[in-house]
Parts: structure tokens; sequence; C-alpha cells
């Protein structure tokens, strides 16, 4: 049976790694089947301030509390998660934190461009490779313009944060974290870009092992950052009604 989702329906958003949540700044005007609400990570966008985060793990305790500080106000939470690249390991994350404090599950958790928890992003330390090595890796991901990256401002500004954000993929630990595969009550659709050289399409059907209801997965023509495609949110749109199946 399917239910059609109302406007009170909430889609946190996670970004990236290096990203703010500036970076789903045009979703509520195409989505407009939900109430996009983007999160912010420390250290960056309107918290630029704050320190950045130590771990995946306190990151996700971070945002889940934020979560249920946002649907306070709500008589039955109504929401959903995506998480692309970095937020799409922290929103899993922070889905087990939500669980653990027995507080209501998403209704769905999106994960894009993120191999499943048990796989690391890369067999290399991102976070301590020269700014030379960063930058070329940042260009060959694609999502930010090559005269940004070439900006010495911009670097400075930028590589911190990126090399923070590395830093919790680096220093995560599956196995230290979890004992055997923790299963999640709801759907989870995993995402990819067609020439994602950081996510081969092939591993994303992995994150099937951490649901106990309903998997899907689908592929985009486009890199690492295929959700700036044009005809992503227009496909994400028609898709978002069906969430309740």
């Amino acid at each position: 049976m399917r239910t059609k989702i109302t406007q009170k329906h909430r889609l946190f958003c996670l970004p990236s790694a290096g990203s703010s949540a500036s970076m789903y700044r045009h979703w509520d005007e195409k989505l407009t089947e939900v109430q996009v609400t983007p999160i912010e990570y420390p250290g960056r966008g309107a918290r630029f301030s704050a320190p950045y985060a130590k771990s995946i793990k306190s990151l996700a305790q971070e945002v889940a509390n934020t979560i249920i500080r946002e649907m306070t106000n709500e008589e039955t939470p109504n929401f959903s998660l995506f998480g692309h690249s970095l937020g799409a390991l922290v929103s899993w994350e922070v889905c087990l934190e939500l669980d653990r404090k027995q507080y209501s599950l998403p209704q769905s958790l999106w994960v894009s461009a993120r191999k499943a928890p048990h796989f690391k992003p890369s067999a290399e330390r991102r976070s301590d490779l020269s700014d030379k090595d960063l930058l070329s890796l940042l260009n060959n991901m694609g999502g930010t313009p090559a005269e940004l990256l070439a900006a010495p401002e911009f670097q400075a500004l930028m590589l911190p944060i990126v090399r923070a954000d590395f830093k919790l993929h680096d220093n995560y630990l599956y196995d230290r974290e979890h004992n055997g595969t923790p299963r999640l009550a709801i759907p989870i659709i995993a995402l990819g870009g067609k020439a994602d050289e950081q996510v081969p399409y092939d591993t994303l059907r992995e994150w099937q092992q951490y649901t106990t209801t309903g998997f899907e997965q689908f592929e985009f023509s486009g890199g690492h950052f295929y959700l700036q495609e044009p005809d992503f949110l227009d496909w994400l749109q028609g898709k978002l009604p069906l969430l309740n199946n």
C-alpha cells in the first residue's frame, strides 16, 4: 500500500566531507513533497567557530540530539534521513543512536555515494595527504569548481575542514564500534554515480545487510557528486511520495 507523504514530512540532509549545509540550499525549491532540513556540522557555515567533531560517533550523537529537538513539537515524528558520502555513514550512525535512545526511527534512510559501513572509504589516510595531493584528490572527485580549488583564499578556508572530515573517516573502525552487523527496521535506499571512481556502484549493494525491511539501489549519470546533475532532484521529487510503502 502506498501512502503519500504530507508536507509535514521532514528530510534531514547530511553533507559530505568538506561541505556544509549549503550543499542542500536549493533542494527545498524542488522537493515540494517534504520539508528539507539541512544539518550543519561544526566548524563550517553557520557553525564556523565551533570545534570540529572528534569522531563519527560523537557527530552522530550530536545530530541525533538535533533531530530530537527539531521534532519536539511533532505529535508523531515523521522524517527521513539523506546523507551524501561522509553524511551517509553519519546518518546510519544517527539511526543507531536514535534507536539507543529509544526514539522513533526515520521512515527511511537514503545513503548516497558511500560504501557500506564495514568498508573503509580509502586504503590511504586522506587526512595526512599533502596540500597538493589533497587538492588533486578533491579535483578528481568533482563537486568543487577548479578555479575555487586554485584560489589560495579558498584553500586556506576549505583544506582544514576537509582534513578534519577525512580524519573522521580515517579514524573510524567499524569492528571497534560494532559487534556483528546492526540492522535497522527501516528501508535503506542506496544511490550512486556511474562514473564515481571513489565508490564503485557494485559496493553500494552491501548496504542491504543493514536493513531488515526493504532495500533499493539506483544509479545515475555523473561521478561522486552526481546529485549536482540537473535531473537528479526531478527524480528524487518523483520518488519521495513512495517513501511510506
